[in-house]
């Protein structure tokens, strides 16, 4: 069968980018300092909210996870 190579095979083909999403990202660009600061400005008010967990919430809730998956 010599001359059975390749036959019915498609051609390799590079594979195309791969991405999180079903579809490629908006942008490739950094981060700006106007990002940062929006960033720095929304955990400000998250954490005087009250909406940020504390450490007793945090190490409740992995004990909790880490029960659930013993079972």
């Amino acid at each position: 069968m010599a001359g059975s190579v390749g036959v019915g095979r498609a051609a390799p083909r590079s594979s195309p980018k791969r991405y999180a999403g079903t579809d490629p990202p908006l942008s490739l660009a950094g981060l700006t300092m106007a990002d940062l600061q929006r960033t720095a400005e929304l955990e400000k008010f998250l954490v005087e909210a009250g909406l940020y967990e504390g450490k007793e919430e945090s190490a409740k809730r992995e004990e909790v996870l880490s029960e659930i998956g013993q079972t």
